[in-house]
């Protein structure tokens, strides 16, 4: 990504502001893990699509006003002694020159700034980045608009999490290469985890060489933590217990590189003794078939709503077919989790429900999960693939990894057998 792509959807964003607004989004801080250790930092991605820097504790404000529009960054002032334990860390006149922000100052600024422009200026309104989650319930930005409210209690709050989100919900030709390479990695890792399943191997095992691969070639590692999970577990959604692979038994293997903060995400079955059982078979291609109807539905207008509600009618039809359930509204049973969301900076990609379009990307990932104790049926099934809606229709990313039941058996034997 050059400047020039952080300075259009700078831009965009202005353009979608009304006069009288600031705008202001934080990079994030670095979390403790545990004494003196640290997590590694990753930027705030809404901050990051704005600035294109990966510092913690950025603040990026921005302003419209009748006469035009303002961009300041606040940055760290570089400090010796903080520099010899994590390197080194722009200056404000580099910033300008990284970002093609108007003006850095350092942050010992930004309450003085704010407080001019709140008293000498018309601003009727601030837009921040609302509505995430954090350690301890409150986000950096719950906490500015605490101190601002209690200052400043004309000033109007307004969601610019939505704002953006919506904005990034159609790539451009850089954000789709990104999302490519990410998707061709993760398919080329997926692959090598494929040789080794086979029982006795543990779920640990599959996932460190999955991040080894990741780092072997170049991404940033996963964009979540990978979710390899057999037999019962498979029913439950993020849970990644260390087990042991057992004859008989399916695996899901769920998972996404994450390469320049763009992440894929890729989800399949398989065997672990390299053949599927009869009842695995048919539940396993059931979930598939429907996938690869949902896929056949994606392409620009339907909304993605629309392609949810179809995918869960299909599943609810397939379970009907086995005599599992009556009605479409049972499906509840054996879907705990929504089929259909956005991919992009993040996993599960913000943005509101619109009609599809050109350059957007998703994921499509029906499941069914099965809680019929002491039977055969003691295990679940997904499917997922990237895609991204085209001119004409969609292109499954990730559709080199194949999901034929008998390929997949052909493979495993090949692989195995080496």
């Amino acid at each position: 990504m050059t400047k020039d792509f952080f300075k259009v959807n700078r831009r965009r964003l202005l353009e979608e502001l009304p006069e009288g607004s600031l705008a202001v989004f934080f990079a994030g801080a670095k979390q403790y893990r545990s004494n003196d250790s640290m997590y590694r930092f990753t930027p705030d991605r809404n901050y990051y699509y704005l600035t294109g820097l990966a510092y913690p504790d950025g603040v990026l404000l921005l302003g419209k006003e009748a006469g035009g529009t303002f961009e300041i960054a606040f940055i760290d002032r570089p400090a010796p002694e903080v520099e010899k334990l994590w390197g080194p860390t722009p200056t404000a006149e580099e910033s300008v020159e990284l970002t093609g922000i108007e003006e850095v100052r350092y942050l010992d600024r930004l309450d003085g700034t704010l407080s001019l422009l709140l008293h000498r200026r018309d601003f009727a309104y601030i837009y921040a980045d609302e509505g995430k989650m954090a350690l301890g319930g409150l986000t950096e930005a719950d906490l500015f608009l605490e101190r601002l409210r209690r200052s400043y209690a004309w000033l109007q709050v307004r969601n610019g999490r939505r704002v953006v989100g919506n904005l990034r919900r159609v790539k451009t030709p850089e954000e789709i290469d990104c999302l490519r390479i990410a998707a061709r990695e993760t398919v080329a890792g997926m692959a090598e985890l494929i040789g080794k399943i086979k029982p006795g191997v543990h779920t640990y095992e599959l996932r460190a060489e999955f991040e080894y691969y990741m780092t072997r070639n170049g991404m940033e590692g996963s964009v979540f933590l990978p979710v390899i999970t057999t037999g019962p577990s498979i029913r439950y959604l993020h849970y990644v217990p260390d087990e042991r692979l057992r004859d008989g038994e399916l695996v899901l293997v769920d998972l996404g590189a994450e390469y320049r903060y763009y992440g894929a995400d890729i989800c399949r079955m398989y065997p672990v003794n390299g053949k599927f059982s009869p009842v695995q078979k048919i539940w396993y291609e059931a979930v598939r078939d429907v996938l690869l109807e949902m896929e056949a539905a994606l392409r620009p207008g339907p909304t993605l709503q629309y392609i949810e509600t179809l995918g869960r009618k299909l599943l609810a039809d397939r379970l009907k077919a086995n005599k599992k359930i009556e009605a479409d509204w049972e499906l509840s049973k054996y879907l705990p989790h929504g089929i259909t969301h956005f991919l992009g900076l993040d996993n599960h990609d913000i943005g509101e429900d619109c009609p599809l379009a050109p350059g957007m990307l998703l994921a499509a990932e029906p499941g069914l999960y099965f809680t019929d104790f002491g039977s055969d049926l003691n295990f679940g099934v997904r499917v997922e693939d990237s895609i991204l809606i085209t001119e004409n229709g969609s292109e499954v990313l990730t559709k080199d990894l194949s999901l034929d039941a008998g390929e997949i058996e052909r493979v495993m034997g090949e692989r195995t057998a080496r």
